[in-house]
């Protein structure tokens, strides 16, 4: 029983923070200035919304550079 209840608990620790781990990278990744880094979007929950949030940025981010470069602005 006990073991049972340490291979669930692995099992939900590890559902709840690879989510977390890959939206890290993708942060950091964007953070180093690799905007072609996007996050893949698996549920509609906090975590989805937070990966939906993270590519809004990146568009952001995209779109202020392409202007920037149009207009010769360093932003």
């Amino acid at each position: 029983m006990v073991i049972m209840v340490i291979i669930m608990a692995i099992y939900v620790t590890t559902l709840l923070t690879q989510p977390i781990s890959a939206l890290t990278r993708i942060a950091e990744r964007i953070a180093e200035g690799d905007l072609t880094a996007q996050a893949m979007v698996h549920s509609q929950d906090e975590i989805g919304r937070l990966a939906i949030t993270f590519n809004k940025i990146r568009h952001f981010l995209l779109t202020k550079c392409y202007i920037g470069d149009q207009f010769g602005h360093k932003l």
